[in-house]
């Protein structure tokens, strides 16, 4: 395996610019590629001359400008899940591959960041504190018992369903609100009382005794929790934030909590990072706040150096242009579509035959992606690619067994498989990922 330069958007001479998966990411690179770190004081262009590849924490500023000097790089590796901090727009045209990691590899350290809110706000944590430290009373104040109260989760992807696998441990009764239909086997598994679209979101906040927020942030998810629906919650009511401050209204929800509109919230993201600390809403009895640790374990750092180590060494093999990880043990050639940009789906089947046909023969192959964008339907039904798909004869001859699918920013993300924004048009296409592993002997 060749050695790839890379280099890694962290200043080690910084604590604030020096994210806590460097180390791991040190680690699983040793002794495989040539990694370096980013120095501010110097020019970034001559940084980025001979890199193959860039590690993106989203901590260094701009980001865009580097892009636009870059000259030669085979791939830019974000180490978290979200771009809403990555300069898209810039590496698109640039033609620079770019790669995220999955939704997974953060999911159980959110759900139980989630679940600690959960269970410090029905404790009224900062109460027990007062008390405790104040001597004000003892025995109080009185908490709630977590059985039957209604969670509602907006955002059911990995870490929603990460989040509702432990309420349902502690007998909350689990509403989910998700943009594509939750598949019936997980419905039945987490035992989901109500699972709805998001045109049921309104129906949801205001049932519900809990609203946990996992989303990412896009344009149609911006302020989703709105002043409107901050007021739709039950007075009794408490939410939850681990996905991204820009999803709520962050002065209309300071303002019900400080009139007590609501029961109280717990946040571990905010609208501008860092906040104020001094900002008076901070020191309300019924908020509770964390400095943006939710996906910061030793767990999820872990599971994200193995995916960057290993999209960079696919790159160095030259396995694939372009590399999708849901884990870090995919193997297999990926073929990509020609000219799929901004095709409707009649003309990508037309590529079909090419894509699946001798010049792919089984033996090389351990995974196949076929990418369908669809124009200005973003609701496109899963069974409709499968429908689209069985019309032709040979796939029915082609082992398979899964069915991803893949929203782009703009649409909720469904799965956790990573995506490549390079290959699309962010505004106006949602995207669908059909898998055919030639491992699986399930036909459609």
């Amino acid at each position: 395996m060749g050695s790839m330069n890379v280099l890694y958007l962290a200043d080690r001479n910084n604590k604030d610019h020096y994210y806590p998966s460097a180390p791991y990411i040190e680690k699983a690179l040793r002794h495989r590629h040539d990694l370096r770190f980013f120095d501010p004081s110097q020019p970034a262009a001559d940084q980025l001359k001979g890199m193959d590849a860039v590690i993106d924490d989203e901590l260094i500023e701009n980001t865009e400008q580097m892009v636009e000097a870059a000259t030669d790089l085979k791939l830019w590796q974000v180490v978290k899940t979200g771009f809403d901090e990555v300069p898209l727009t810039a590496l698109k045209a640039k033609g620079i591959p770019t790669c995220n990691c999955p939704g997974d590899t953060s999911s159980k350290a959110l759900a139980e960041c989630a679940m600690m809110f959960i269970l410090m706000l029905t404790r009224d944590y900062n109460g027990c504190q007062d008390n405790f430290f104040n001597s004000k009373a003892w025995w109080q104040p009185m908490g709630k018992e977590l059985a039957e109260l209604k969670l509602g989760i907006i955002g059911f992807g990995a870490s929603g369903q990460a989040l509702a696998r432990r309420a349902r441990s502690f007998d909350m009764e689990i509403h989910a609100i998700n943009r594509s239909p939750i598949k019936r086997e997980v419905i039945e598994e987490i035992s989901v009382v109500f699972s709805g679209t998001p045109d049921d979101l309104d129906q949801v906040i205001s049932e519900c005794d809990f609203v946990s927020l996992h989303l990412p942030l896009n344009d149609n998810t911006r302020q989703i929790m709105s002043g409107r629906r901050i007021g739709l919650m039950k007075q009794d009511a408490y939410l939850i934030n681990v996905g991204r401050g820009g999803l709520v209204d962050q002065g209309a929800l300071f303002e019900a909590l400080a009139d007590g509109k609501i029961a109280g919230a717990g946040l571990d993201v905010f609208a501008e990072e860092p906040p104020d600390p001094n900002h008076p809403a901070f020191r309300l009895p019924n908020l509770l706040v964390t400095p943006h640790i939710a996906g910061c374990t030793d767990g999820t750092i872990r599971n994200r150096a193995l995916i960057v180590a290993e999209n960079l060494d696919r790159i160095a093999v030259g396995v694939c242009e372009f590399q999708h990880l849901q884990h870090a043990t995919l193997g297999g050639l990926v073929r990509r579509p020609h000219a799929v940009g901004n095709i409707r789906l009649g003309q990508l089947l037309l590529h079909l035959p090419e894509l699946f046909g001798p010049g792919n023969p089984k033996a090389e192959i351990e995974q196949i992606v076929a990418w369908v964008v669809v124009q200005d339907n973003p609701m496109m039904p899963v069974v409709q690619a499968r429908v689209a798909a069985v019309a032709f004869s040979f796939i029915r001859n082609f082992p398979t067994n899964n069915i991803g699918r893949k929203m782009l920013p703009g649409v909720e993300v469904f799965d956790t498989n990573p995506y490549i924004a390079q290959l699309c048009d962010v505004n106006h296409t949602s995207l669908l990922w059909i898998y055919f592993p030639t491992s699986c002997s399930a036909r459609f």
